[in-house]
């Protein structure tokens, strides 16, 4: 088993998705085929062409594989070194002295954290720059749209008209046009479904957020890499030259690509995400990694992460509410900077991407307001273009995040996107180790309301379709009115508690300005029949920095909740 070191060999240019998708000067011509021979069709008659079998195709291809060839094709499929001559797109202006095969590798373009000049390889000193954009971005845009990403790779120009199509190349070192279409594909699902964003996991000077040395050198003994054959006890066998612990050290996000999917070079190195007996999660991989910085060769101390780290932000408490867990999340889901006690004037730096919803300040930084009452964004309640909440963004239900450890360094640390042409840092709540806020004005949440949030949106979703009819703007929720009656008026820790503060018939308290007796009015029968999503998520949650009972908190089921929001919509609204 080996793990190559920082400048291992070059790039094979997997996704100058941008310039092709965004600058591929939408010729159809047919593009003469190098000496291979490869069908090479232009980028706009690939997507024409692949448009109906892409989810298909997608689907069925080996995304391990085409991990491996990201990291260096030729040699996988050829053991070569790949092609003689240098890629056509390494001479568009590329001060970078590699050549021939090595310009074919994927990896010395985009990089090993798959960000390209936005990441790791964006040091402009470093013999790895070429300041080609990495692929993550593009990816996470065009995930439902495979046909995107494998023409950009099989047959894409970009925007200067430099060739990015790997299918000549293939065929023209020996594959059939079959062989060399699959490995296109292999790598379309590599990047789909297991490229993920390593700046939730990886500080930019390579610090490891929330490492745990101590797993780390558990799971280091009990996956087998200190056996002689291996890595040695140490570290210090099939790790090149520098030692485990100094690939951790200069290159962690070569150290997670290759344990999470084999080492190209070395096939005697599993895949750990997928050929032990208990495949380790990414979390794991990196606290190998953290003990592997701080004890094997090449390593002495662990890198504490720039912009935070594992521990910035601390602890501390929850919430107003006095919530916790997944209660907790869905306070800050509605309103965190209400929940927590805040409050800024600064506009969420993501506002910036949209130009529809005119709200400022705190509203800008709403879960709520982005991703709606019923979880769905643009695909639900808030997707229709005439609503003032309406933005474009997705929703979270259904979320691609599958662990609170991933989604919780996604909401602590963020992600940078590309906003009207400047490289912004969005979606950061935390702080860094001196408890600045990583964005401006942000709510700074703590270790606790972060964990809290991550835990509402992987478990505490519901699909509000079960709950409300939204069809013809109907807006009727489907429960039962006299179970729902009978959890409102019961004030027990087993019913609902919600005549003891909105009265017998929802009109004590009004939410337009607290006075009920001064018009206009919105009373809970008000709100319910307005926005029964919101209704619900509040009967679920309760309301940020208050002592509003919670359905979910007391263990009810959410047809409990249902049920009461059907019998709100029975009380008065004026």
């Amino acid at each position: 088993m080996s793990l190559s070191a920082v400048n291992t060999k070059s790039a094979l240019l997997v996704a100058m998705a941008v310039a092709a998708l965004h600058g591929c000067g939408g010729t159809s011509t047919k593009k003469d085929t190098d000496p291979g021979g490869g069908n090479v069709p232009s980028l706009e008659d690939c997507i024409t062409a692949v448009g109906a079998e892409a989810q298909t195709r997608a689907a069925a291809a080996d995304p391990m594989l085409g991990a491996q060839y990201y990291d260096d094709m030729f040699d996988k499929i050829f053991v070569t070194t790949g092609p003689a001559e240098t890629h056509p797109l390494w001479s568009a202006g590329i001060n970078n002295a590699k050549s021939g095969g090595e310009t074919w590798r994927c990896k010395n373009c985009h990089g090993w954290d798959y960000q390209g000049a936005d990441g790791a390889y964006g040091d402009p000193t470093s013999g790895n720059y070429t300041g080609i954009e990495g692929v993550f971005g593009h990816v996470d845009e065009n995930r439902n749209n495979p046909a995107n990403i494998y023409c950009v790779i099989a047959a894409g120009n970009n925007s200067a008209g430099a060739d990015h199509s790997q299918l000549d190349e293939l065929v023209a070192a020996g594959a059939t046009q079959a062989e060399a279409e699959q490995a296109m594909w292999d790598i379309t699902a590599f990047l789909i479904q297991k490229a993920v964003d390593t700046t939730t996991y990886i500080a930019p000077n390579g610090g490891i957020y929330n490492g745990d040395a101590t797993n780390g050198q558990t799971l280091f003994a009990d996956a087998g890499c200190n056996a002689a054959r291996c890595h040695a006890a140490d570290g210090s066998v099939n790790a090149d030259d520098i030692g485990l612990g100094g690939i951790a050290t200069e290159n962690p996000w070569e150290f997670l690509h290759k344990t999470r999917f084999g080492d190209t070079h070395d096939p005697n190195m599993p895949a750990f995400e997928t050929d032990l007996v208990t495949p380790l999660t990414i979390q794991d991989i990196l606290d190998i990694a953290t003990y592997s910085q701080a004890s094997l060769v090449g390593g002495g101390q662990i890198i504490q992460p720039d912009g935070g780290g594992g521990g910035g932000g601390g602890g501390g408490g929850g919430g107003g509410s006095g919530a916790t867990g997944v209660v907790l999340g869905g306070l800050l889901y509605d309103n965190h900077f209400e929940e927590v006690g805040k409050t800024t004037a600064v506009n969420n730096p993501l506002w910036a991407a949209q130009t529809t919803n005119a709200r400022t300040g705190i509203d800008t930084w709403r879960c709520k307001e982005c991703h709606g009452w019923d979880y769905k964004g643009r695909d639900g309640v808030y997707g229709d273009t005439t609503n003032s909440h309406y933005t474009g963004f997705s929703g979270i239900y259904g979320t691609r995040f599958t662990s609170t450890a991933e989604l919780f360094n996604y909401l602590k640390f963020g992600v940078r996107m590309n906003i009207n042409g400047t490289s912004t840092l969005v979606h950061a709540f935390g702080t860094n180790a001196a408890g600045v806020p990583l964005i401006p004005g942000s709510p700074a949440l703590n270790d606790t309301q972060l964990q809290a949030l991550a835990e509402f949106v992987l478990n505490g979703l519901v699909d509000t379709d079960v709950y409300i009819l939204n069809t013809r703007g109907q807006k009727a929720a489907v429960g039962n009115p006299e179970t729902g009656m009978a959890l409102y008026n019961n004030t027990a820790t087993t019913g609902g508690e919600c005549i003891a503060c909105h009265g017998a018939d929802g009109k004590l308290i009004d939410f337009d300005d607290g006075n009920p007796a001064l018009a206009p009015n919105e009373f809970l029968g008000t709100l319910a029949v307005d926005n029964p999503w919101e209704t619900l998520h509040k009967i679920r949650f309760g309301q940020p920095n208050s002592d509003m009972p919670s359905t979910v908190g007391k263990g009810l089921s959410d047809q409990a909740a249902g049920d009461i929001l059907r019998y709100t919509q029975d009380l008065p609204t004026l």
